[in-house]
């Protein structure tokens, strides 16, 4: 279960330079990426029948924590949640690369 949150530290490394130009810069992303990422710890605190939870699947720990929720609990399919999450950190490691190479490399201007 832990093999799709470990898909997103090379993203969050490789979007860190991508968005950063300083170090003050480095640490505003690195407290805009810890937020998204600690966001998803109110579904502990959110029915699970309210409409609005679906709204954090927006983050990516979300779908990490509904396999775990999903796993724990026997509620649902937690190797789609846990595919779901793996899927999202491909995506999101696939743009942060691009990015990543286009700023180092000058590919996009």
């Amino acid at each position: 279960m832990t093999g799709p949150l470990a898909l997103f530290t090379p993203a969050f490394a490789l979007i860190i330079p991508t968005l950063a130009t300083d170090k003050i810069g480095a640490l505003a992303v690195f407290k805009g990426l810890s937020f998204i990422c600690f966001v998803p710890l109110a579904l502990f605190f959110i029915p699970d029948t309210a409409w609005y939870r679906w709204i954090l699947l927006v983050s990516p720990t979300t779908w990490v924590i509904e396999a775990y929720r999903a796993y724990l609990h026997s509620a649902g399919p937690a190797p789609v949640w846990a595919a779901g999450a793996a899927g999202y950190a491909l995506v999101l490691l696939l743009m942060a690369l691009w990015q990543f190479r286009g700023k180092v490399y000058h590919l996009h201007e």
